[in-house]
C-alpha cells in the first residue's frame, strides 16, 4: 500500500499504519518536528505514522543501526539548531513510531498534491478525494479496492460545483464486475445514463445494455455461444425493433429491422470479402418487397443500385412472336432538344419538392435565372405536361407515384422557349473545326454549337430528307447476340482527351464544349460532365449522379453508320451492365420495337411503337 507522495523530505512516499499521530497533535509535543513535517507538504489533518519515521530513518541512518545520533540529525533539521532540540526530536520520533492511532475513524494519506485516501484502523481503504482548482473527484472503494462509486463534480466561480458524472459499479461473489451505471450531465437538465451487465464479469462482453438519453430509452440484449463469441443482438427503441445475426467472427449477417408487434419488416444482408470487418455489400429488402443493393471498398461507399424482381406472368417466352401491329399503350416521344437532367440538378434546385406543374416550371427558371417574363410559359408549362407523364396529370397536378428520376427538360430554355429567339435553329450547322489544344469553349467566336448539329435520334435528316433504314429484323433464332462488354470505370478518375469524366471543370459549368477529335462534352451547372456527344453532334453517353456528385451510373447510345440508335446500355457506376435495349427501325425510319435484355443478353421484354 505504498502510495506516491509530494514529498516526505527525501522519502518520496508515504503508507499507512496502525500507529503514529496526527500532525495537529505533534504541534504540541514537538515544534521542531511538526514544522519538517509542515514543510514536506502535509496539512495539520494529515497523519505522521510510523511507517514515515522508519523511513525517514532509513534516509539519514548513515552507520545503518537502525538509530539516529545527533550528528545524523543535524542533516535532517540543520546545523543552527540547538543539540537539545534534535535531541527531543529524535525522541518524538521515536515516540510516534510506537504509538497507537485512537479515536478516528477513517485516516488520510496523502498520495499527490491534490489527492489523499482514507483507511480504516485495520488497513481498509474507503475512498480517495481528488481536489484541485477545476474540479473534485470523490471514489468509494469495496474490498480489494474494488471501485463501487465515483463522482464528478465541477468548480464553478462562485464557489459552488456542479456535478458531471456519476459511476456505480456491482461485483459478483468472486470480485468480477457485475454491472456498471453511468450517469452523465449536461446542460439545460440534459442527462445521459448507460447500464451494462457483463457476461462472466467479463467487461467487453456485455450481456444487457440499457440506454437512456434524456428519457429516450434503448434496450438491447445480447447473445453469446458457448465459446463466447456475440450470435445475436435484439434492441428496442422508440417502438421500433432491430435484430442482427452474426457470424463466426462476430460481424453481422443478417439484420431485420421492424414496428414492435407488426410484419413489415427491412431486411439487411450483408457480404464480406476474406476476413475483413467492413461489409463489400449490403442488400437492402423493404416491406414491399423492393430491393437495392449497396456496394464498399474497404469501407468506402462505391454504389447502389436497384434490384428489380420480375414477376413470372411478366416474361414472355422467348418462342413467343407478338405481331408488330399489335396494340399497345401510346408512348409519349419525347422531342430531342429535350433529355433526362443529372440529379444533382433535381436535389438542388428544388423541383423535386414541387406539387404542381406551375411550381415546378417556377423552380426550373429560377434554377436557370432566367425571368417568366422572358419566356413562352404557357407553351413550356404544357410540354412539362406533356413530355413529363409519369409526374403530372393532363391538368398539371403531381402524380401521387411521380418518379422524378424520369424527369425530362428542356435542353436549352432560353433557345427553345424564350421570347426573342436566339436564331442558333435558323443558323446553318458549320463543320467542325480541327482543334489541337482540349478542350475549346463552344461559346467562343467562331466556333460551332454540338448541339446545334444534333440529329434526331431515331433517324438521320440531311437537308429535310429523311434516309431510309433497312427493314425490321425479327430476332432470329441461335443468332448470335452483340453482348455489351464492361465499359470504363466512372467510380474513380478516367482521363480521355486530357479531361476528367469524375471530377468537376467549374469553367466550363453550364457550356458545351467541343473536343480536339470533333466530339464534344456537355457540363452542369457544377462543372461536372452529364453529355457526350458524336462528331454529328449526336448524344452518346448520359451520366447521372448521386448528392455527393460521384457516378450513379451512366448510359452509352450506339449509333449506326446512318446514326440510327441500335442500342441502349445502362451501365453502373464501375462499367458493369445493369441492361441494355437493342432498336428495331420500320421503313419509315422510325423506331418500331424496343428489346429489354439483360446483362448476358436475355430478353426481359419487347415494347412495340406504333
Amino acid at each position: 500500500m505504498v502510495d506516491a507522495t509530494n514529498g516526505v523530505g527525501p522519502l518520496g512516499n508515504q503508507q499507512f499504519s496502525t500507529k503514529g499521530i496526527k500532525l495537529s497533535d505533534l504541534k504540541e509535543k514537538n515544534q521542531l518536528l511538526f514544522n519538517y513535517f509542515k514543510q514536506a507538504g502535509l496539512n495539520e489533518n494529515s497523519y505522521v505514522y510510523s511507517t514515515d519515521i522508519e523511513k525517514l530513518k532509513e534516509a539519514y541512518d548513515k552507520n545503518d543501526n537502525g538509530k539516529l545520533s545527533k550528528k545524523e540529525a543535524k542533516a535532517i533539521f540543520g546545523d543552527d539548531v540547538s543539540r537539545r532540540d534534535i535531541k527531543r526530536a529524535i525522541k518524538a520520533m521515536d515516540e510516534i513510531a510506537l504509538t497507537d492511532l485512537q479515536g478516528e475513524h477513517t485516516y488520510p494519506v496523502k498520495v499527490g498534491e491534490h489527492e489523499t485516501e482514507y483507511y480504516t484502523k485495520n488497513n481498509f481503504l474507503l475512498g480517495s478525494v481528488y481536489d484541485d482548482k477545476e474540479q473534485q473527484i470523490k471514489n468509494f472503494y469495496g474490498p480489494e479496492k474494488r471501485l463501487v462509486t465515483q463522482i464528478v463534480q465541477k468548480k464553478n466561480e462562485d464557489g459552488t460545483m456542479t456535478p458531471v458524472s456519476h459511476l456505480m459499479n456491482e461485483y459478483n461473489n468472486d470480485g468480477t464486475i457485475l454491472s456498471c451505471e453511468e450517469r452523465t450531465f449536461g446542460e439545460n437538465k440534459s442527462f445521459e445514463v448507460t447500464k451494462m451487465t457483463y457476461l462472466n464479469g467479463d467487461q467487453n462482453k456485455p450481456v444487457t445494455i440499457e440506454h437512456n438519453l434524456n428519457g429516450n430509452k434503448k434496450t438491447t440484449n445480447i447473445e453469446y455461444n458457448t465459446e463466447g463469441k456475440k450470435m445475436r443482438t435484439i434492441s428496442v427503441a422508440n417502438g421500433q425493433k432491430t435484430e442482427v445475426v452474426y457470424d463466426e467472427l462476430e460481424r453481422p449477417m443478417k439484420q431485420f429491422e421492424f414496428p414492435v408487434g407488426s410484419d413489415l419488416i427491412t431486411t439487411k444482408e450483408f457480404k464480406y470479402n476474406g476476413n475483413e470487418t467492413t461489409p463489400s455489400e449490403v442488400t437492402i429488402t423493404k416491406p414491399g418487397g423492393a430491393q437495392e443493393r449497396v456496394t464498399y471498398e474497404k469501407g468506402k461507399f462505391v454504389s447502389r443500385e436497384e434490384i428489380v424482381q420480375l414477376k413470372p406472368e411478366d416474361i414472355k417466352p422467348k418462342e413467343e412472336k407478338v405481331p408488330v401491329t399489335k396494340p399497345t399503350t401510346p408512348k409519349v416521344s419525347v422531342p430531342d432538344d429535350w433529355g433526362r437532367v443529372p440529379k444533382s440538378f433535381r436535389q438542388e434546385s428544388g423541383i423535386t419538392e414541387t406539387k404542381d406543374a406551375d411550381a415546378a416550371l417556377k423552380a426550373l427558371l429560377d434554377a436557370r435565372n432566367i425571368k417568366l417574363a422572358d419566356v413562352d410559359a404557357d407553351k413550356l408549362k404544357a410540354d412539362l405536361i406533356k413530355y413529363n407523364p409519369s409526374l403530372f396529370d393532363k391538368a398539371g397536378k403531381l402524380k401521387a407515384d411521380a418518379k422524378w428520376d424520369r424527369l425530362d427538360l428542356p435542353k436549352d430554355l432560353k433557345a427553345q422557349y424564350g421570347k426573342t429567339p436566339a436564331g442558333k435553329e435558323d443558323a446553318k450547322p458549320e463543320a467542325p473545326v480541327p482543334r489541337t489544344n482540349p478542350p475549346i469553349d463552344s461559346s467562343l467566336p467562331g466556333i460551332p454549337d454540338p448541339k446545334a448539329r444534333f440529329n434526331p435520334r431515331n433517324r438521320v435528316v440531311k437537308d429535310g430528307v429523311t434516309q431510309p433504314v433497312q427493314e425490321p429484323k425479327v430476332e432470329p433464332k441461335d443468332e448470335k447476340l452483340e453482348i455489351p462488354e464492361k465499359g470504363p470505370d466512372l467510380s474513380k478518375p478516367v482521363l480521355k482527351y486530357g479531361m476528367n469524366l469524375v471530377l468537376p471543370h467549374k469553367k466550363y459549368a453550364n457550356q458545351t464544349v467541343l473536343n480536339p477529335d470533333g466530339t464534344s462534352y456537355s457540363y452542369d451547372e457544377n462543372g461536372y460532365i452529364d453529355f457526350q456527344y458524336d462528331k454529328n453532334g449526336r448524344e452518346i453517353l448520359y451520366v447521372d449522379r448521386n448528392p455527393d456528385n460521384s457516378v450513379y451510373y451512366y448510359i452509352e447510345y450506339k449509333l449506326d453508320a446512318n446514326g440510327n440508335m441500335t442500342s441502349e446500355i445502362q451501365r453502373n457506376s464501375d462499367g458493369s451492365v445493369d441492361y441494355y435495349i437493342d432498336y428495331l427501325y420500320n421503313k419509315q425510319g422510325e423506331i418500331a420495337a424496343k428489346i429489354f435484355r439483360e446483362p448476358n443478353g436475355t430478353m426481359i421484354d419487347v415494347t412495340y411503337i406504333n
